[in-house]
């Protein structure tokens, strides 16, 4: 996600959300680190001055507490969806290791039961929203990747197909080509 369509340019917040996501984990934890600090015993850093930090380092001019509110909410939400995403993925590769017979789909039904186990368990509903956002998004890249792996066999299969036609006269070099064209296609499957 880079600007907002239309050419618009991008609101100041959405600008720093931006660059949360591409920033290295230990540059989150500073700005993260701002909250915390005191100016004086028992005296936390203002709004204000978090505001004027995140101007003169990133050049984000976030004119109003609520518009650093909201950030804080965001980012909280977008690390906790992160780690999660993270835990899924190491859970799903330990099942991948512990039971190699089962399919990608028979794992991601695994996987999704668990969450909703803990979900319920937790007396969670948002979680157990967010176990079906994330199922989804994964099952569309799924669904892309094989798109457009079918799109590319078709369109190799055409090219195979041109050679054929353009060898067809020569014995030579249909015996090659029919080789090649078998290695080919146990390739594809």
């Amino acid at each position: 996600m880079s600007e907002p369509q239309n050419n618009r340019k991008a609101s100041e917040l959405t600008r720093l959300k931006l660059l949360w996501k591409k920033w290295p984990d230990a540059e989150r934890q500073k700005v993260l680190g701002w909250r915390e600090e005191e100016i004086e015993p028992g005296k936390l850093v203002t709004n204000a001055v978090i505001r004027g930090r995140i101007k003169k380092y990133y050049q984000v001019d976030l004119v109003r507490d609520g518009q650093l509110s909201d950030f804080w909410g965001w980012s909280s939400a977008f690390m906790e969806e992160q780690a999660m995403q993270e835990f899924m993925a190491s859970r799903e590769q330990s099942l991948t290791d512990q039971h190699p017979e089962l399919s990608r789909d028979q794992i991601r039904d695994s996987l999704i039961k668990e969450w909703y186990a803990w979900a319920k368990a937790k007396r969670d509903p948002e979680l157990g929203l967010k176990v079906v956002g994330m199922d989804l998004k994964d099952r569309e890249q799924t669904f892309e990747e094989t798109k457009f792996k079918e799109s590319l066999k078709t369109k190799l299969q055409a090219g195979l197909d041109a050679v054929a036609e353009a060898f067809k006269n020569n014995p030579e070099a249909m015996q090659f080509y029919m080789r090649a064209r078998s290695m080919i296609e146990r390739e594809m499957k």
